[in-house]
């Protein structure tokens, strides 16, 4: 909705917060529960991390005092076609698509960044990088 990085953050109708945005363009949703996902798209190459943390926005956890914890996992074949073709869709060769998944199973998607900052999830070895590399390269899928 801007240029500015969000900070997720639960409110309710009484919260004292919405004063201070009642005339800002705010974009509220429903709360999801269940563990965040991000799947990057890389040409053709999917890679998928599960987020675990206690906060609203794992990204600030460390601030408000909660742990991240996260594993490289592999995508459901589903979800992975599904994140290939709306990637695809939008025209991106390279895609960060945030999701969640409830504790029943259900998937959501709440936005697809078009420069994902992909070295936050690379951490555990997932190749990410190196799947960048050879998309610039023109050299997709050779390892």
């Amino acid at each position: 909705m801007s240029s500015v990085r969000s900070v997720v953050a639960r409110v309710g109708a009484d919260d004292e917060r919405l004063a201070d945005v009642a005339w800002c363009p705010t974009q509220l949703q429903q709360h999801v529960p269940g563990d965040d996902h991000r799947v990057h798209v890389v040409g053709d190459e999917v890679f998928c991390s599960r987020i675990r943390s206690g906060a609203d926005d794992y990204r600030y956890a460390a601030r408000d005092g909660h742990a991240v914890a996260m594993d490289p996992v592999r995508a459901p074949d589903e979800l992975a076609g599904r994140c290939r073709a709306l990637a695809d869709h939008l025209g991106l060769r390279l895609a960060g698509i945030d999701l969640r998944v409830t504790p029943e199973g259900e998937w959501f998607c709440f936005e697809v960044n078009s420069s994902p900052a992909f070295t936050f999830y690379d951490r555990h070895g997932q190749g990410i990088d190196r799947a960048v590399a050879r998309l610039l390269m023109g050299r997709e899928g050779v390892s």
